[in-house]
């Protein structure tokens, strides 16, 4: 990347055009290459946009048994000294999955400029990578300038919250606080659209150990935004209670245990009253 616009311009003048057999082309290779590879591209520590400029539709994960290329995506950065994708022969493409994982890891928000054909192929694309827009380019290209200003408008109106990989019995769900919407609860991440500049909203963030767990940490942070917040979770399944037994507690029958009798073997009962040597249960019961 670089600021230098004649720089810019003789370096794509440079690219080569390449043609495939079919249809789709690679281009959630080269959305991979570009997410993954930071210090070859030269991303900053600020707003980062990756514009999609096609045509056509895209190749995805599964696409690669077609040249007999089994191997999965690894989602690392393979260019080589040339800036260009040296694996590309070895590796399947990546899963839709794992490239919005990989753009949400690295704060990238893509723009889709596509041709009025494939506006809703890639508005379906869309709706899987959050912080993502598409704009439709017209035939001559002549209003990608205008498509960029209107999706990056639109981008960073929108703040999503959300968080790293979590245990199955840990359970993380956000109420959002929106100014200029209704209140959303327990839902799966925090969201808010039409967020005007200087305005303050609000996320309430739940979390809920199903069962007793080692001492877990996940991430909580505003995609595209640089600032996270570590959360460190650690399960109480022992009450830590300083309580004096008395030896009339639970009849002198059991003890006090976080303000409830645990009763002694053969006793039952709120305050261990009841003797079940030689009942059933339910005869103890009634």
């Amino acid at each position: 990347l670089t600021e230098d616009d004649n720089k810019f311009h003789r370096e794509v003048g440079k690219q080569s055009i390449s043609g495939n057999l079919d249809a789709p082309e690679g281009g959630l290779d080269a959305m991979m290459q570009a997410a993954v590879c930071g210090d070859k591209i030269g991303w900053r520590n600020n707003t980062r946009l990756l514009v999609y400029a096609t045509d056509d539709g895209f190749h995805f994960a599964g696409d690669g048994k077609l040249a007999a290329i089994l191997t999965p995506n690894d989602g690392a950065c393979h260019l080589d000294n040339n800036n260009l994708y040296a694996r590309s022969n070895e590796f399947d493409y990546p899963s839709v999955g794992q490239l919005a994982q990989k753009l949400a890891e690295n704060n990238i928000q893509p723009i889709f400029a596509v041709t009025s054909k494939h506006v809703p192929t890639y508005q379906g694309l869309s709706g899987m990578i959050p912080k993502s827009a598409v704009g439709e380019l017209s035939k001559d290209s002549s209003n990608v300038v205008q498509l960029i200003k209107d999706a990056y408008q639109n981008l960073s109106s929108n703040i999503i919250l959300d968080h790293g990989t979590t245990p199955d019995f840990l359970k993380v769900t956000y109420d959002s606080l929106c100014p200029s919407s209704q209140k959303t609860q327990d839902r799966a991440r925090g969201e808010c659209s039409n967020v005007k500049i200087n305005e303050e909203i609000q996320f309430v963030v739940k979390v809920t150990a199903e069962k007793c767990l080692p001492e877990q940490s996940f991430v909580i942070r505003p995609l595209s935004f640089t600032d996270t917040l570590t959360v460190t979770v650690r399960t109480q399944c022992d009450c830590e209670c300083d309580e004096k037994p008395h030896p009339s507690d639970c009849n002198s029958q059991g003890k006090i245990v976080c303000g409830i009798c645990r009763c002694d073997e053969g006793y039952v009962g709120k305050n261990c009253e009841c003797n079940t040597t030689g009942k059933s249960i339910q005869r103890s019961e009634e």
